[in-house]
């Protein structure tokens, strides 16, 4: 038997590290393989390093991979305060029995969490279910304090810089857990006085619409149109939420106003019949070329002639519009959250299969505009660009380091149709030399003199021709 132990290398410490490993691979670890895609991703190096503060959590962790960051670690007394919070919410006589209705909701939906993490972590069965119960809890709260208001010594409210470095850690890819664990906790903790007429997408919404980006009102389109929106089961994790808000309206796919029978609602069908896409291997995109993957930028546009707008009304920031020689652009506040969430959208898109790529091609299209400080000034004056970041030239570098790298998918350019018309509007010889027209002789006050003088001479001349040649015939 002794030498059976031997063999097995029994007294063997890295024999022991080795089996403990090998033991989260059993039925109930990592190894399980269930009918659930992978959408929480780790970030390639290659696109990491480029700006490593966008990527990684700088204020509080949530899911596995940056859980064993030690600067993070100070939120973690925060969390189990919120968790405490939220679950004597529900009951004030005695929480523990929530805590552990949450505890074996959790433990449930275990496995199907584990197969959301792309890339795989060693966490065992008991740490898991604890940190997503924690985390989740965390995030339901904050929601709360977020729609309900929070008390008057809340740290993360009356710090001013803490809620928006939560929300941008919130919206990291890297720093997910999936929605289905947030909406089991919810109907755990829901509590019969405050939110009984009120679903996780709404408490989700009032969060996310502090962020920087305007994005759609689910609730206001379904209840003037009647749309079936895409379901809570089918929402991946929370930034998969604020992409589907972000999505172009129909009036930015067509060019026509917006109907209820809009391409919202066409997405949010296919979005509510996503299982079969996902598990299909996806074709590799065609590299869109021609007229319909670049336009040029603000100060080449304004010389072709183009005029630019503030698009009043817009759904989203993402509605740009092209129509009888005015660029309609939705205005964008740049401030600091914009570059970490614009990065974390791009890579969920680029990582992520099947999905619609409406950030990539909006970012193209900004890059495209925006070559120098010049066209960040001139979109300024139209106050389509808002800048909260300082100078234009650095705006300048973060729209242009933005759209590096990135690919526009063809079946996904929503904006083909406006790439096309501005293209042929520049092309056109007639509105060329209509805008230099108008740009050399009307385009300042002393110009339009000028040539009213030029125009008033070359009458009272003609005039002057016309009297002599009467006399003449007179005589």
């Amino acid at each position: 038997m002794s030498e059976i132990r031997e063999a097995l290398g029994h007294g063997d410490p890295l024999f022991h590290t080795m089996s403990e490993k090998l033991q989260l691979y059993g039925e109930e670890g990592v190894g399980i393989q269930i009918d659930e895609p992978s959408s929480i991703y780790r970030v390639p190096s290659s696109t990491w390093k480029v700006d490593p503060g966008a990527y990684e959590p700088q204020v509080v962790s949530i899911g596995p991979y940056h859980r064993q960051n030690p600067k993070l670690h100070a939120m973690e007394d925060h969390k189990w305060r919120y968790m405490r919070n939220l679950l004597r919410r529900r009951t004030q006589s005695n929480f523990n029995l929530v805590l552990k209705l949450c505890i074996e909701k959790v433990k449930q939906s275990e496995a199907r969490a584990r197969s959301c993490y792309k890339v795989p972590f060693y966490i065992s069965n008991y740490d898991f279910v604890m940190m997503l119960v924690l985390d989740g809890c965390f995030i339901l709260e904050l929601f709360h304090t977020c729609f309900y208001g929070a008390m008057e010594d809340d740290l993360i409210y009356a710090i001013p810089w803490m809620f928006p470095a939560i929300w941008r850690d919130l919206l990291k890819l890297e720093n997910q857990i999936p929605f289905f664990i947030l909406l089991d906790l919810f109907t755990v903790n829901i509590v019969t006085t405050e939110l009984t007429n009120l679903s996780l997408k709404e408490l989700a919404f009032s969060f996310l619409e502090a962020g920087p980006l305007k994005i759609v009102d689910p609730f206001e389109e379904e209840e003037a149109c009647n749309l079936n929106p895409v379901g809570e089961e089918k929402i991946y994790h929370l930034l998969h939420f604020y992409h589907i808000l972000l999505q172009p309206t129909v009036d930015a796919w067509t060019g026509k106003p917006s109907t209820c029978s809009s391409m919202k609602s066409v997405i949010f069908e296919k979005m509510n019949n996503w299982m079969p896409h996902i598990l299909r291997k996806p074709s590799l995109p065609k590299v869109v070329r021609g007229p319909d993957n670049m336009i040029p930028c603000i100060v080449e546009l304004r010389e072709a002639g183009i005029k630019f707008r503030r698009k009043q009304g817009a759904k989203t920031v993402l509605n740009v519009a092209f129509r009888d020689g005015v660029l309609h652009i939705p205005c964008l506040s740049v401030e600091d959250n914009t570059n970490s969430v614009f990065r974390n959208l791009l890579a969920f898109e680029q990582f992520c299969p099947n999905n619609w790529h409406y950030i990539t091609t909006y970012t193209t299209f900004l890059d495209c505009i925006v070559n120098t400080a010049k066209d960040v000034t001139i979109l300024q004056q139209y106050n389509v660009i808002e800048n909260m970041l300082g100078s234009e030239e650095e705006l300048a570098l973060l729209i242009n380091q933005l759209g590096k790298d990135v690919t526009v998918c063809p079946r996904c350019h929503y904006l083909k149709r406006v790439f096309r018309e501005v293209n042929e509007y520049c092309e056109s010889k007639w509105h060329k030399h209509r805008a230099s027209c108008m740009r050399d002789y009307f385009g300042t006050p002393w110009s339009m003199l000028s040539v009213f003088a030029a125009v008033a001479l070359l009458l009272m001349t003609l005039i002057q021709v016309i009297v002599a040649i009467l006399s003449y015939q007179k005589q």
